[in-house]
């Protein structure tokens, strides 16, 4: 199950090695048996061109927010993801997403953007039981200062 849909998410504006950086994590770390149903980490980036220094112009943040809002319904609907954190910087979007099964996610994100427009997507795929991709951004986070939804 995604938790997109159900998790509150804090957002984070500030500045990395990169340059300045847009983060969005959901608040609670999973526990033992969402890492264990979730091991495998999918990180899914959409380089983009724009005059501003790091956020997408409006129509690339449109095609994004249409590209995750159906990413999140199937993952939701088909538990094969879950979304735990979007960052924006350096001209790219990363979604990181933990899967039971890196088969099972392919062919559900294929189901899901079928008939959509074709994104400018990379994937990388690791093994990562602890959820490391997620900690190193929530570690990294100040989150007394974070703005919450």
């Amino acid at each position: 199950m995604s938790a997109g849909a159900q998790e509150p998410w804090a957002f984070a504006i500030g500045e990395s090695d990169e340059g300045p950086t847009t983060t969005r994590i959901r608040t609670r770390a999973p526990d033992d048996d969402e890492k264990a149903d979730f091991p495998r980490l999918v990180m899914i980036r959409w380089a983009f061109d724009s005059d501003q220094p790091h956020m997408p112009e409006d129509e690339d943040l449109d095609s994004m927010a249409e590209f995750e809002n159906t990413l999140d319904a199937a993952m939701d609907a088909g538990g094969w993801g879950n979304l735990a954190a979007v960052v924006t910087r350096d001209k790219t979007r990363e979604w990181r997403i933990y899967t039971p099964d890196f088969d099972r996610f392919q062919d559900g994100l294929n189901d899901a953007l079928m008939g959509q427009p074709r994104y400018p997507l990379t994937f990388e795929l690791f093994e990562d039981a602890d959820w490391d991709g997620y900690d190193v951004i929530a570690s990294a986070l100040d989150w007394s200062k974070l703005g919450k939804a």
